[in-house]
């Protein structure tokens, strides 16, 4: 079973390499102020947008939405070595520049502790946000903030009470409208090193949440809706925490608009790599779907992969990853705007990462053009800019001995 101190998750330089460590920083509930600075860049490829610092902390941001060209929200957290003040932050696009959303103090004290690990965010309108994530220690309940209309709330999670021994590792949020809302992941209790997860999926409906039984064994990694009665997702492990979690037998599910089943054609050893672990899933109302995780590779780490369902046939993608010692996973695909997808791959090294793209109507995943500098750097999660040719990731950055928030972009930047 998984610690909860384990599940907190603080950067550090190691050599010239970002790397992920696990250590117990109780998150508290102090503010900080984060600054955010623009790059002025072409309006194609792959590079920074901007960054966001806070005096003392090493920030990661690692969730992203957008509804708009002029309406995007991101989450993260801004951490210190010793633990102490240690914050959540959003973000908030509204077709200028990101700037920080300033939380009511009795709901920052809450967010601060529920961003203490990677959270995530959703958005259906500039008025109708949640940011999702899980308390590092304590006696607190897994829980999320919430704007709804022009009011900051907070709650918490169904079915998670650190202090009855019961944890939710959120791994995906879906914000359909303000009364279709889902929140998937994992539920473990927390009494020892590794964790056995059982699948999460609960949905608000506007007024209540509602728990649901889901076949098959791990997390809910990622999911993707055609429409309020059809959510795609995958079971597997998310790629940040493959060291502290058992591994899940990779399966395909669906949401019908009253249950989760497991999908009629599910991908064989013959679809898949030997040992994949799926940690993304992308469903069009065509019929087509690309499911991408990570699997052993020659050199001892893994590499990234994908595979497709047309109709009832699955195929191997073609995505040639190079294969190296770090354990690099397909983490986060997304529409490209033109009828392609946009894949990020990323390693639990936080190694810098790759980014593939499939244009419409190939069949070949080919690398991504990326203009990140020198520095350091990682991408935690990519979102389609509705309406637009365009793409936001998040992420984090080195500057000198200092690790900020990364905002990333392809395409024109949205205005």
């Amino acid at each position: 079973m998984l610690k909860l101190s384990s599940r907190h998750a603080a950067l550090v330089l190691t050599g010239a390499t970002l790397a992920l460590a696990a250590g117990v920083l109780p998150a508290q509930a102090a503010s900080s102020a984060s600054s955010a600075s623009t790059a002025s860049t072409a309006s194609t490829g792959w590079r920074t947008a901007a960054t966001v610092a806070s005096k003392g902390k090493t920030v990661v941001l690692s969730g992203i939405d957008a509804v708009s060209a002029r309406d995007a929200w991101a989450a993260g957290a801004g951490f210190t070595s010793s633990g102490k003040n240690d914050v959540g932050l959003i973000e908030h696009w509204a077709g200028k520049a990101w700037q920080a959303v300033k939380l009511p103090s009795s709901i920052a004290k809450d967010w601060n502790a529920y961003a203490a690990d990677f959270p995530l965010i959703g958005a259906s309108s500039a008025t109708d946000v949640w940011a999702f994530g899980d308390t590092p220690s304590g006696t607190e309940y897994d829980g999320y903030v919430r704007l709804n209309g022009r009011k900051w709330t907070a709650g918490k999670l169904p079915d998670s009470s650190i202090s009855g021994g019961k944890a939710v590792l959120v791994a995906a949020v879906k914000v359909i409208s303000s009364t279709d809302v889902w929140v998937l992941g994992g539920q473990t209790s927390a009494s020892s090193a590794t964790s056995t997860f059982t699948p999460y999926a609960a949905q608000f409906n506007g007024s209540k949440w509602k728990t649901y039984s889901v076949p098959g064994s791990g997390v809910i990694t990622a999911a993707s809706e055609i429409s309020r009665g059809d959510i795609w997702a995958v079971l597997g492990v998310p790629s940040l925490y493959t060291s502290v979690a058992t591994a899940a037998s990779p399966a395909v599910i669906q949401w019908n608009g009253s249950s989760w089943k497991t999908t009629a054609v599910q991908p064989s050893a013959v679809d898949l790599p030997s040992g994949a672990n799926l940690t993304s899933i992308i469903a069009s109302s065509n019929g087509t779907v690309w499911i991408g995780g990570g699997a052993a590779n020659s050199k001892g780490g893994t590499s990234e992969f994908a595979a497709k369902l047309t109709g009832s046939t699955w195929t191997k993608g073609s995505l040639s990853a190079p294969a190296s010692s770090s354990d690099f996973s397909l983490i986060s695909v997304v529409p490209d705007g033109s009828g392609g997808i946009w894949g990020l791959a990323e390693s639990n090294e936080l190694n810098k990462p790759r980014i593939w793209h499939l244009a419409s109507g190939a069949t070949t995943w080919k690398s991504a053009a990326t203009s990140f500098g020198s520095s350091n750097h990682a991408l935690l999660q990519l979102a389609q800019v509705p309406g637009t040719h365009s793409a936001w990731g998040v992420g984090v950055a080195q500057r000198g001995k200092a690790v900020d928030g990364l905002f990333a972009v392809d395409g024109a930047t949205p205005r």
